[in-house]
């Protein structure tokens, strides 16, 4: 029967003192001794990267435990100073996302904090730590370039450190996680979210304030536009109205009164009667030749001539009523004789054109 040792040539029971060289352990042996204590990663508050407000960001001093590919054996490394790393230009046109990496190289046997240049592009996209034969990466943090970046603010930070696929924190020594470092990118976001929504909110109470200025603008111009064609009416009215009593006194509308007195005369003026509506007046050389007036009813045309030479004036009132087949028609002379005027009216009834 094989001895029960035998089966267990690969296990190590950690430590005993040596009895003539029968147990010797090296660094290997230490780092495995610890590894079921504690899980890869950084300590609670170390290593935190922040930002200068330049091209350059400072990592925090602290602890990395950082495993290697295909083997439970750890490394520790303890920064025991602040690190500053410059980071490159932004590009002019492409964005680009960088890294900041505690990496462990078994060839060099050290464990250090580097900086890895994201690719350009114009959705890009963080570089993948290397994890393979002698290298093996945790990421502490991922940092937004975009095109024309002069400098890093806090809030183009990610923190990585918690993420436990890029690095992970080593919680077994601590009751409690101090999250206050991570919230600081966050309060820095929501700061510039802040700035940004009050300055689009002024930007709007800008914007309605330039609306309503116009609309005030535009209601007083169209006011005044209003009023001055109210007075213009008026004044056409009164014009007319001045006119008209020049050329027929009240004598004269008596004696056109009483003339009245035939069918066509009637119609006429019941439908004449019915125009109650804004006149349009044609003026030439200052005076009125033609007033235009209509409604649902029907439509009134009064022309005005003079003949000078003969000493008469006439006025020709045309009614086309909507729902009639004829139209009528009222002609008044006025003829001045030296020592009376003499009006003479007539009424006609004419088919439509």
């Amino acid at each position: 029967m094989a001895n029960e040792n035998e089966n267990q040539v690969n296990a190590h029971a950690y430590f005993y003192n040596s009895e003539n060289g029968d147990r010797k352990y090296n660094a290997d042996g230490h780092s495995d001794f610890m590894s079921p204590f504690f899980a890869p990663g950084v300590f609670q508050g170390s290593l935190q990267v922040t930002a200068n407000n330049d091209m350059t960001v400072t990592i925090a001093p602290g602890y990395a435990w950082v495993p290697i590919a295909g083997s439970t054996v750890k490394r520790l490394k303890h920064f025991t100073e602040p690190i500053t790393i410059d980071i490159e230009a932004a590009s002019g046109t492409l964005d680009r996302i960088d890294t900041i990496v505690v990496r462990r190289n078994d060839t060099d046997r050290d464990v250090t904090a580097e900086y890895v240049k994201g690719a350009l592009s114009t959705e890009p996209v963080p570089t993948a730590p290397t994890r393979s034969g002698a290298v093996y990466e945790q990421v502490l943090c991922q940092i937004s370039i975009p095109a024309g970046s002069v400098r890093i603010t806090q809030d183009m930070i990610t923190d990585t450190r918690m993420d436990s696929d890029l690095c992970g924190y080593v919680c077994a020594t601590i009751t409690e996680i101090d999250f206050s470092q991570i919230t600081a990118q966050f309060d820095q976001f929501f700061r510039n979210y802040e700035v940004a929504v009050e300055d689009r909110f002024d930007a709007f109470n800008d914007y309605i304030e330039l609306l309503k200025q116009n609309g005030d603008t535009e209601y007083q111009s169209l006011l005044t536009e209003f009023q001055s064609l109210a007075a213009a009416y008026r004044q056409q009215f009164t014009d007319l109205y001045n006119e008209m009593e020049n050329l027929i006194s009240e004598a004269t509308a008596a004696q056109l009164q009483l003339e009245i007195d035939d069918t066509n005369e009637s119609v006429f003026n019941r439908y004449y009667g019915l125009i109650n509506s804004q006149a349009t007046v044609y003026k030439e050389n200052g005076k009125t030749v033609r007033v235009e007036a209509a409604n649902n009813e029907a439509a009134v045309t009064t022309t005005f001539s003079e003949d000078k030479a003969a000493g008469t004036k006439t006025i020709n009132s045309l009614v086309v009523p909507v729902n009639d087949q004829y139209q009528y028609r009222k002609v008044t002379v006025i003829t001045y004789l030296s020592n009376r005027t003499v009006v003479q009216n007539s009424y006609t009834k004419e088919l439509k054109n």
